[in-house]
């Protein structure tokens, strides 16, 4: 079976209607993937709602997709929040946020750490990198991103439990419907942002015995909480 190739439409669509691709998704479908005329493929908004249907009509600049179906998905039961100190590098970034995005972290919040040299640079890729990672995983629905300049602030908008990856933590995780891991930048978070942590209620959890990057470190403590939290059981 051919790769079905999914388009980002965050202005929504319907079906029996023919739907125009964005710029960078016209220029993406005939470029990069160069679909042709009638070949089936999937629209998303990033809220929840897909379509299904075939390319009725490409020119120079557009493409235009003729849909037959669409459905509206629910919003995640389970919610999962990356409290993550920025990291002073972009490719670090990237890939935290395009494996977040594919594993299912519903929330990046993130803050400038006690470790982290300078603010981030370019935040409006943010939004980009989710996109092509709902694109190559499946996932209907975009993560929401914000920032913050300390760790305090993050969490004021955090849903508990909140976890904090540091050594010696618990080995066993326990959460529901919702989680918040907060995990800091490359030198860690500092003794004061620990107990600050710890101080609104942070439950120590550990990711081994062995010095993770901090990315890596992301992506292992968000698996353990959504495995806690039944979010890879099959329906």
């Amino acid at each position: 079976m051919a790769h079905l190739h999914r388009f980002y439409v965050p202005e929504g669509f319907a079906a029996g209607e023919a739907c125009e691709l964005p710029a960078a998704e016209a220029h993406h479908a005939r470029r990069v993937v160069r679909v042709q005329a009638g070949d089936e493929v999937a629209l998303f908004d990033g809220a929840g709602l897909e379509g299904e249907g075939w390319v009725a009509r490409i020119d120079k600049h557009a493409v235009w997709i003729e849909l037959h179906a669409v459905n509206q998905q629910e919003a995640p039961l389970r919610r999962l929040t990356l409290a993550q100190a920025c990291l002073n590098r972009e490719d670090p970034m990237e890939e935290l946020i395009r494996h977040g995005t594919a594993l299912g972290v519903t929330q990046f919040v993130f803050f400038r750490g006690d470790h982290t040299d300078r603010p981030p640079k370019r935040p409006d890729k943010w939004q980009r990198w989710a996109v092509d990672a709902c694109k190559q995983s499946g996932r209907p629905w975009l993560p929401v991103f914000a920032y913050h300049e300390s760790l305090e602030e993050a969490l004021r908008h955090a849903e508990p439990p909140l976890y904090v990856a540091e050594p010696g933590g618990n080995e066993a995780v326990s959460a529901t419907d919702a989680a918040t891991l907060i995990v800091g930048p490359e030198g860690g978070l500092s003794d004061a942002e620990l107990d600050q942590a710890r101080g609104m209620g942070a439950n120590p959890m550990t990711l081994g015995p062995h010095t993770l990057r901090s990315e890596l470190a992301a992506i292992v403590g968000g698996t353990l909480l959504l495995q806690a939290m039944g979010a890879f059981r099959s329906c």
